[in-house]
């Protein structure tokens, strides 16, 4: 690949990451699971980068997953905001990157927390050219708690 062609996958894969976050963050399901390999590897870590909580298989197991979710989902919002990504074409239909996150997330009853950590991506492009995550690994640095108004309630 070329400069100009690595500099085109590298804005793509950004245009990717930029639906992603927009995508979960307006409740567009059909959507944000388009932007998967159907050979999607999904990891959530707990507090300490190591302990799995939870690990996803595909975009139709990211689906089932997020209908269980979906009324808590549904009533609560989200904002998702990634920044600087470090992303490497590592052969012509296959990259990696590192994503800065900072994230807000309520749910009313459940979860209500403001978040920062990194994403640890690859990224495939399929056999019509377009890119699709087919790997993702979520590991914060840190959480904040938040009460019913907003405040900090533990670390």
């Amino acid at each position: 690949m070329d400069k100009i062609d690595i500099l085109w996958a590298i804005e793509q894969i950004k245009q990717l990451k930029a639906r992603y976050f927009r995508f979960t963050d307006t409740r567009q399901t059909a959507d944000f699971l388009s932007c998967f390999s159907e050979d999607l590897v999904w990891i959530w870590y707990a507090a300490d980068n190591e302990t799995v909580l939870k690990t996803i298989n595909g975009p139709g197991e990211f689906g089932d997953w997020l209908d269980s979710i979906g009324p808590s989902r549904m009533a609560g919002f989200s904002c998702h905001m990634g920044h600087t990504p470090e992303i490497e074409i590592v052969e012509e239909d296959f990259a990696r990157g590192i994503w800065p996150i900072e994230d807000y997330v309520y749910n009313p009853g459940d979860k209500h927390f403001k978040g920062y950590g990194h994403y640890f991506e690859e990224y495939r492009r399929t056999n019509a050219g377009e890119w699709k995550i087919s790997r993702c690994e979520l590991k914060r640095l840190h959480v904040d708690i938040l009460g019913a108004e907003g405040e900090q309630v533990a670390r």
